[in-house]
């Protein structure tokens, strides 16, 4: 039998203090070997600093004990569930939650938003019909600070409605103000980042329905066209802005203008071999669907127990939940996607199926792999790949919305608005916490030399579902320009080629 190293007693859940000690022990014991092993026999990829190395080791090695403890001690009850997971969630957003006066090259501006009956249908229906006008949702503007003092040189004709990623179980707008940063200077656009219900709290389709109360709330409360919003989405987020564009068009909305898919998780089933290859190097682990707090489980299961296998097993090929399985015709008619993905990412096979298949039915998808990235790269590798996707974001962006000229006295109204209120934000800011620095420059010691190519057959692990056997073959018998990456090589610069 496993210890227990999830520092709580079995009898009353609370932290004891001998699986405190374990914890931190095994911790520690794992910082050390990914240093050893950094040094001696190398990191996972050239770019990877010691600290990217232990980092990784160390996310892994906390997720996979904390799994292992909840099997041993399984909790006693779906409120016991809700307790561990709202602990595990709290500690994940103290680690990553980025203070708006502490957030390098960018200004942020939270506020509510009302939700109200929407007369929405399909898998929204009883949901929608279900609210009262009462419940608001919170989200943030945020803009890189140069568009903040310069508003004429941001886009009047584009905004960016950004959903995180997390599982659907943890992390906010509070995590990913950095990424955020990054992408407001990439894209010149403002960014409106929604803090949408987490499970398990809340089941789905309930995110999907604030997602969509968050567009109309653009469209109809500001009324900003349909066609100036972009989505983006990281992992979960990613999955969230799919399920989005897929409603949109089967309920007859408007849709929204393209979307920015970064290491999204479009197979919730876990199904593809890269989630063993990559195991050794993605600090992810959240493809054990034996753990009490399994996040798909979490994220699906019926609020009645005797419900909750069927329905958790039948929804998990289904379109708006793992995408990358569902039936062709469910990725038509979508707008142009920029997927980008990672090389040693556990979730790179069901994006490169997502990507083709969405192909196969007639999507515009442009698809980057980073050889040496990891699972949403563009946050945890800002400096080094991440920079290079950025740039690349920039020109996707620039070739599939060229922009129409700068703000003038003509911007829309909605601009105007957020405008003022980042420019008010930004003078609060000053007046607390003096000036604000720039985010760190990208890196000058790597470079990246892009190739088109065909990646390698993609595989279905031992116990994988069925539907992700049928997707991974329709995938390979995707030919030509369709099934092609754009992969980003690094390459030390001054110096030869490293990987």
């Amino acid at each position: 039998m496993s210890a227990d190293t999830s520092g709580r007693s079995p009898a009353s859940g609370a932290p004891s203090s001998a699986g405190k000690l374990a914890t931190t022990a095994g911790m520690l014991a794992a910082a050390l070997q990914a240093a050893l092993v950094h040094f001696t026999v190398g990191p996972s990829a050239p770019t990877w600093p010691v600290l990217l190395s232990v980092l990784t080791a160390v996310m892994r090695w906390r997720s996979t004990s904390l799994a292992r403890s909840r099997r041993v001690n399984p909790p006693s009850s779906p409120e016991e569930v809700a307790r561990l997971s709202k602990e595990q969630r709290d500690a994940t957003e103290k680690m990553l939650f980025k203070p708006a006066d502490k957030l390098n090259g960018g200004v942020v501006k939270e506020l509510e938003i009302p939700v109200r009956k929407r007369g929405l249908k399909g898998v929204l229906e009883g949901l929608d019909g279900e609210e009262t006008g009462q419940r608001t949702l919170r989200a943030e503007w945020l803009a890189h600070v140069d568009l903040v003092r310069a508003p004429q040189t941001a886009r009047d004709d584009k905004v960016i409605l950004s959903l995180h990623g997390g599982a659907h179980v943890r992390m906010s707008p509070r995590t990913h103000r950095t990424l955020h940063v990054a992408l407001s200077e990439a894209t010149k656009c403002r960014v409106f980042a929604l803090d949408y219900r987490l499970s398990p709290e809340v089941r789905y389709p309930a995110s999907l329905l604030d997602a969509v109360n968050a567009y109309l709330y653009l469209t109809e409360d500001l009324q900003i066209p349909p066609e100036s919003i972009i989505v983006e989405g990281d992992s979960a987020g990613g999955n969230l802005c799919v399920a989005l564009m897929m409603y949109l068009r089967d309920s007859g909305l408007p849709q929204v203008a393209g979307a920015l898919l970064l290491s999204p998780w479009v197979d919730m089933s876990t199904s593809f071999a890269s989630w063993e290859e990559n195991k050794v190097h993605d600090y992810i682990s959240i493809d054990d669907d034996s753990d009490p707090l399994h996040p798909p489980r979490m994220y699906l299961s019926s609020s009645r127990h005797e419900l909750e296998q069927s329905h958790y097993v039948g929804q998990l090929s289904t379109p708006y939940v793992s995408p990358a399985l569902g039936p062709l015709s469910s990725l038509s008619f979508l707008p142009p996607l920029l997927v980008q993905s990672a090389g040693l990412e556990c979730l790179r096979d069901e994006i490169s199926v997502f990507v083709r298949r969405a192909r196969k039915a007639g999507t515009d998808v442009t698809h980057q792999q980073w050889n040496d990235g990891i699972h949403v790269f563009q946050a945890l590798q800002p400096t080094i790949s991440g920079a290079s996707a950025m740039l690349q974001v920039t020109a996707w962006f620039e070739r599939n919305f060229p922009a129409r000229g700068a703000q003038g006295a003509g911007a829309p109204d909605w601009t105007k608005q957020v405008d003022a209120l980042l420019r008010a934000e930004r003078d609060a800011r000053l007046a607390r916490a003096g000036p604000i620095p720039p985010a760190p420059p990208a890196s000058t010691k790597w470079t990246y030399v892009r190739s088109v190519e065909r990646l390698p057959r993609i595989e279905v692990k031992k116990g994988g579902h069925e539907a992700a056997r049928r997707a991974a073959d329709e995938a390979e018998e995707v030919e030509g320009e369709m099934a092609l990456t754009e992969v980003f090589r690094p390459k030390k610069v001054g110096g030869g080629w490293f990987w």
